[in-house]
């Protein structure tokens, strides 16, 4: 666990440096003055996952098209794995 001090009211926090496709638990407590009163209870877990990170190559694609009848075809798409 990690604590993180904000000084802006705004309610949103961007978090950095996430590792893609990886689970991550949230809880948060909060107080109304930096240095007076007392924190909040914990809110309830939140758990959330990253996408999966983004292919860095060039993703090797082709297509095949069937004419099937006057108004319809059928396109199969492959690729190759990276």
């Amino acid at each position: 666990w990690e604590m993180v001090s904000t000084t802006n009211a705004k309610g949103r926090h961007d978090l950095l440096d996430l590792k893609p496709f990886t689970e991550y638990e949230f809880q948060i407590s909060s107080k109304l003055h930096l240095y007076k009163g007392s924190w909040s209870d914990w809110s309830e877990s939140l758990r959330t996952q990253t996408p999966e990170e983004e292919p860095t190559g060039t993703l090797d694609v082709w297509y095949m098209k069937q004419h099937i009848d006057y108004s319809r075809q059928q396109i199969s798409l492959f690729w190759k794995n990276m």
